[in-house]
This record gives structure tokens, sequence and C-alpha cells, in this order.
């Protein structure tokens, strides 16, 4: 999927420094993770019994999921439940997962932040993280002007399921500000 938005030429990428930060963040986290679980499994350890295990494992090396975190690693286990051999996915997995970080970062235009409190706090008031908010405002200033602009994310739940919302929030929130066609994309939605 990824691929479709940073390779295909079709699209330019723009992001900001919060993107980034929390792109690297995020990476940080799940580079002290996935290791971890190579070691258990080359150690012999068990789909069945890595959830009692994993709680423990993460705390032994202070690292503290959030909400995103557990699903991807449940998502994960439940990929790797498919695999014939966990080891050899998981080694391919975490090498591919280096490279394709490093590259998406480098091909991102990085454009400015823009201070909008006041519409960031309108948004996240209707169920969206204020992270998430303070992006989309960024994605909705930097849009104007631009020919089909597209917010494409891999998140769901908070920004897919009140895609209706932000924008009317966007519109009649910002009358010192032209319209944008802006679209709120999941990434799965990308022909």
């Amino acid at each position: 999927m990824s691929g479709i938005v940073f390779e295909s030429g079709r699209y330019s990428n723009h992001s900001s420094n919060r993107v980034i930060y929390e792109v690297n963040h995020v990476k940080n986290k799940r580079m002290k993770v996935y290791p971890l679980l190579l070691e258990y499994f080359e150690n012999r350890g068990t789909l069945e019994t890595l959830p009692t295990m994993l709680d423990s494992l993460l705390l032994k090396y202070d690292i503290h999921p959030n909400e995103n975190d557990n699903r991807h690693l449940h998502s994960l286990l439940q990929y790797l439940a498919l695999q014939p051999n966990i080891l050899v996915f998981l080694r391919a997995y975490l090498r591919n997962y280096k490279i394709l970080i490093e590259k998406a970062i480098g091909l991102v235009t990085l454009s400015s932040s823009v201070e909008q409190p006041y519409l960031r706090d309108l948004i996240t008031g209707n169920g969206i993280h204020r992270e998430d908010a303070e992006i989309i405002v960024d994605a909705y200033y930097w849009s104007n002007g631009k020919h089909s602009p597209k917010y494409v994310t891999i998140e769901r739940q908070s920004i897919e399921c009140n895609r209706e919302t932000i924008l009317h929030i966007l519109k009649s929130s910002c009358t010192d500000f032209p319209a944008t066609q802006l679209e709120l994309l999941n990434i799965r939605e990308l022909t």
C-alpha cells in the first residue's frame, strides 16, 4: 500500500515535523519490541505462551505500549500465527520495516506546521486525538490551492469514523481561509 503513496510518482508527499516526530517515536518503540519478539522465538517460545510473557517482557525493558501499539502487536501476532516459519518471517519483517520507514521519511517534503489551537480543540472535542487533530489542521491549510489534495493516514478509528464531522468543522470554522477540497482517506482507499 505504501508504494502507491511513496513510489508511484502519482502523489507529491508533504508532511510536517509533527508527523516525522511521531513516526520516529513509533519506530523507536517498535525497534525495541521487535528484537524482543525475535529473541523470544529464537529461545523456542511459542505463540501460545507469548501473551502471558509479553507484558513482563515489555515492563522489563521499560516499554509502555499505548492503544495503537497494542492493536499493532495483536495484529502482528495474529499474522505470525499464519506463518509456517515464524522466525524467518519475523527476521524479514524486521529488516523490511527498517527499510520502509527510512525510505518513506526520505521521500517526504517537510512543510511548516500551522498553529490553530482553536480549530485543533474543536476537532479534538469530537473524539479525535490531539496529535491527529494538529496534523489534520496542517493538512487542511497546506492543501489550499492544490489540485485534489488528499490527507492519507493509516489511522482508522479516530479519523476515518469521524471524517464527515472533521470536514464539517474545518469548512464551517475556517472563515478566514478559503475552503479547500481536502479529502481525508485511509491508505486502503487509494487506488
